[in-house]
């Protein structure tokens, strides 16, 4: 991964619900001036409406994200249903994402294939492969 990476997130469910007291716990902890490993998500916003996830906003979309994988796991802790891709899209062109769920996330792995083993991959997938041309 590069030095700077640009943060973008997709919902893969309908809608995502959280607990808002987790979310201003993970405010509180991201607004932390002291913590020597909070880079990219210092300060991050969870917008809400009730209970559901509006958008997710670090001060920068563009950063040094070396504290993603902290966030991620913290936020998993705020998520009561519903699932969120989220990436992180390096300088150099590396890419790193999750699929974050309640309490849980998993790594994601870029794979490059021929566009003619597209549809074929397509068909043989199950639902946790998220593909795109």
């Amino acid at each position: 991964m590069g030095y700077l990476s640009y943060f973008q997130y997709e919902v893969l469910s309908n809608e995502v619900i959280v607990d808002n007291n987790k979310c201003n716990e993970l405010e509180k902890f991201f607004r932390d001036d002291n913590h020597p490993n909070i880079l990219g998500f210092y300060n991050v916003k969870i917008e809400r409406d009730g209970e559901r996830l509006v958008g997710i906003y670090p001060e920068e979309t563009e950063a040094k994200f070396y504290d993603s994988e902290l966030f991620i796991s913290k936020f998993t802790e705020c998520i009561k249903s519903g699932e969120i891709l989220v990436q992180f899209i390096g300088e150099d062109g590396d890419i790193k994402a999750y699929i974050v769920r309640p309490n849980e996330y998993e790594v994601m792995y870029n794979v490059l294939i021929p566009a003619s083993e597209y549809e074929n991959l397509k068909k043989k997938c199950s639902e946790r492969i998220y593909l795109r041309s």
